[in-house]
């Protein structure tokens, strides 16, 4: 295998890194940099990599993405996990423990918490059957795959990333089944439906299910869902009142862990009759929030039966967005409804726990978990479980440690959770036939394999656009799964669990393009729930406007619509002060030095055209009236200040 490079990134890479010690003792920095030398990746040079069939190519451009180019598809896999494993080999190591509820091996006491959680989630029988659910070309392929990974762990004992060494930690060989875990992970950090519902327990404690209604919009055209909430109706809430205070902390502490802002991500497709060159144009930003390192790997493949270039998850030897020469595709989140929390009544009979559905008690289904934690004695717990799924009870009573735990909660109910994870599909076998895709139609049938992941795809050809939705749907007997369920009756149960083809899917609409923005993409009385959470319109609706600015759309187009910061909820604002005598009035009953600076916000936001520039004082001016309004719209129904 050979590695070559286009330019050096070694200096920059190390400088970066001694950066970080910059004010400690210089023989700290030395030591530091030192050990962060030899995890660098060797970017010039031939390697010998055992299994090869013929030689790998891996080169770089000036940014140190990497190109893997090989003869055949076994090659390319092994050559892709030498190469991940070369600059991810921490990340892909500490993720797939984090899924399999084993990072305390790694991390001793510190991540217990975590483990526990996704022990009781049960992600690993949910992987063990995904997986084998994989054809036999790809399982071999995984496996190519691992032995790549292997192969730098064994090539590289003394110098693997700085991580392990601080941990004392030695990784185990990768297995093929680490891949889905990946996946898994990706799934559950996307998937903030079990937060909205346990968030929407703690204000219906607080405020009364009327009040909390109203935190808890669908769409600005859609009614409250005030008969959603009804189902909870008479069920003594209370005790979640002291909950609150930690809710608090652990918000800001996701806000400290995560960065402030929202994940929101945009795609859009220009047909070729709308285009200066007349082909098709497809653009894509997914805007998940920014980490250390990335949850994206950017990176190129080329072998005669598998190309493309874009990004994917360290860990996954897959394009998961980006162009293979015939086929280009980007994604959103739909923000789905796949995870419905199900309120348990529950009873001790002679010793064993039991649960009420349908006037009837049943045990709970047990199961115990054994935990090894580095530096201390394994941790045994017990797992309970009814028809509605675990009872997540037990690890929902400490702070997150990270995004993908739901929010502390306790309640004198049992918590269950359902999730259509737990359903068979072949999503990552899918998005490996995604990659190979030379038609449509092909792209087509492999994203109707997508269904652990729930996204708005937008993808092309020189000459076709189109727009499909992906993932597991759960069909209800009744409700539409916005808000917490009782368990008990039987009534909100699920059906079936729904997908594939009967999904949404538009190709060539008569409009000549089109876009997503996490905002509802279907009519609200769509059959299918998809969601209750979509994001606000006016994302979308800028991306519409601009798509409809002119039919010679090229690069560049797409370019400025990238970087566009037209804020389009200002124009809707200041259509309904033109419209409103009862603001003059206020203005003049206020005492006449409010008057005087009330008259001139109003001005200023009322000739400001919402380009929200960092440098524009309007944009900030708009920033403070959106977070004031606000405040006074809630805080005297809240009924406190912070």
């Amino acid at each position: 295998m050979s590695v070559r490079n286009y330019q050096s990134v070694l200096k920059p890479l190390l400088l970066s890194a001694s950066l970080v010690l910059a004010g400690c003792d210089s023989v700290m920095n030395s030591v530091f940099s030192s050990l962060a030398e030899k995890n660098l990746p060797q970017v010039e040079g031939k390697l010998e990599l055992p299994g090869l069939k013929n030689p790998v190519a891996i080169s770089r451009d000036a940014y140190g993405i990497p190109l893997v180019e090989a003869d055949n598809m076994s090659d390319l896999a092994m050559g892709m996990g030498y190469m991940m494993a070369q600059d991810r080999l921490a990340q892909m190591t500490s993720m797939s423990l984090l899924a399999q509820g084993r990072l305390s091996e790694m991390t001793g006491e510190l991540s217990v918490d975590m483990d526990m959680y996704m022990r009781t989630l049960n992600l690993n029988a949910i992987v063990a059957r995904k997986y084998e659910r994989l054809s036999d070309e790809f399982k071999a392929l995984l496996q190519d795959f691992s032995a790549g990974v292997n192969a730098y762990i064994e090539q590289h004992p003394d110098a693997l990333p700085l991580e392990f060494q601080v941990s004392d930690y030695q990784p185990e060989p990768w297995q093929p089944e680490n891949t889905i875990y990946i996946f898994a992970l990706l799934n559950l950090g996307v998937g903030f439906n079990l937060h909205e519902e346990l968030g929407f327990l703690k204000m219906a404690a607080e405020l009364g299910l009327e009040k909390a209604v109203y935190l808890a919009p669908i769409y600005p055209d859609q009614p409250l869902d005030h008969a959603e909430a009804q189902k909870l109706a008479g069920i003594d809430l209370a005790p979640l009142k002291q909950e609150l205070a930690l809710l608090d902390k652990t918000q800001q502490k996701m806000r400290a862990l995560t960065g402030s802002g929202i994940a929101a991500s945009n795609n859009w497709a220009v047909h070729k009759d709308k285009t200066r060159n007349g082909a098709s144009l497809v653009a894509n930003d997914t805007h998940l929030l920014l980490t250390q390192p990335s949850t994206w790997m950017l990176m190129q493949v080329k072998t005669p039966e598998y190309s493309g270039a874009g990004v994917t998850l360290a860990g996954v030897p897959a394009i998961v967005a980006g162009y293979n020469g015939h086929i280009g595709w980007g994604e959103t989140m739909v923000m789905a409804d796949s995870q419905d929390l199900f309120l348990e009544q529950l009873k001790d009979i002679d010793g064993k726990t039991h649960y009420l559905y349908q006037e009837q008690w049943y045990p709970v289904e047990e199961r115990t978990e054994t935990i090894k934690v580095k530096g201390a004695e394994d941790i045994s717990f017990v797992v309970k479980s009814t028809r509605h799924g675990p009872l997540m009870n037990d690890v929902l009573k400490q702070e997150p440690k990270h995004t993908v735990i739901g929010l502390p909660i306790e309640s004198e109910y049992g918590l269950a959770l359902s999730m259509t994870a737990t359903a068979d599909d072949n999503t990552v076998e899918s998005f490996f036939a995604l990659g190979q895709a030379k038609t449509m139609d092909e792209a087509q049938q492999a994203l109707n394999g997508v269904g652990f992941i729930h996204l708005n795809v937008i993808y092309g050809d020189k000459d076709n656009i189109a727009w499909q939705v992906t993932g597991l749907y759960p069909d209800r007997k009744k409700g539409t799964g916005h808000f917490p369920s009782p368990g008990w009756t039987g009534e909100y149960d699920w059906q079936r669990i729904i997908g594939g083809d009967v999904l949404p899917m538009v190709r060539n609409p008569a409009s000549g393009h089109m876009g997503t923005g996490n905002h509802r993409t279907v009519d609200p009385d769509y059959p299918i729930t998809l969601t209750n959470s979509w994001y606000y319109p006016e994302r979308s609706e800028r991306i519409e406007q601009l798509l409809k600015s002119t039919e010679q759309h090229d690069v560049n187009s797409m370019m400025q619509m990238q970087a566009d910061r037209t804020d389009v909820l200002l124009a809707k604002v200041q259509q309904q002060w033109n419209d409103s005598p009862a603001l003059q009035q206020a203005i003049s009953a206020l005492p006449e030095a409010q008057q005087t600076f009330a008259s001139k916000t109003l001005s200023v936001l009322q000739q400001f055209n919402g380009d929200m520039q960092p440098n524009s004082s309007d944009a900030a001016v708009w920033g403070v009236f959106e977070n004031e309004l606000i405040q006074g719209i809630f805080r005297d129904e809240l009924g406190y200040d912070d």
